[in-house]
């Protein structure tokens, strides 16, 4: 199976006061602009376990969250972190 890749994402380095840059990175880039850290490849990979896709973000204690993502959904039910899967907040029903 080929890795899929995000086009963007936020960094996700963290500062000496333990806060995450949180700023938006294109694939293209190198380099963040906000805090300058070196941009890794690796970071854009969409995560998978098997044939589905699990959460990047972080639970409360800072680890990654790795559950899998649920197409219903708008956000984590782990981390609260928003899904980049879901199809239904980009939907628009029509009723005839």
């Amino acid at each position: 199976m080929d890795e899929e890749y995000f086009d963007e994402i936020l960094c996700p380095t963290i500062d000496d006061n333990s806060k995450k840059c949180g700023n938006c990175l294109k694939h293209l880039e190198k380099f963040c602009s906000k805090c300058g850290c070196k941009v890794d490849r690796s970071w854009f990979v969409k995560p998978t376990v098997g044939n589905q896709q699990v959460c990047t973000g972080t639970d409360e204690d800072g680890n990654a969250c790795g559950q899998p993502l649920d197409l219903s959904k708008m956000f984590c039910s782990n981390c609260g972190t928003k899904s980049e899967l879901n199809v239904f907040g980009l939907l628009t029903l029509t009723f005839f």
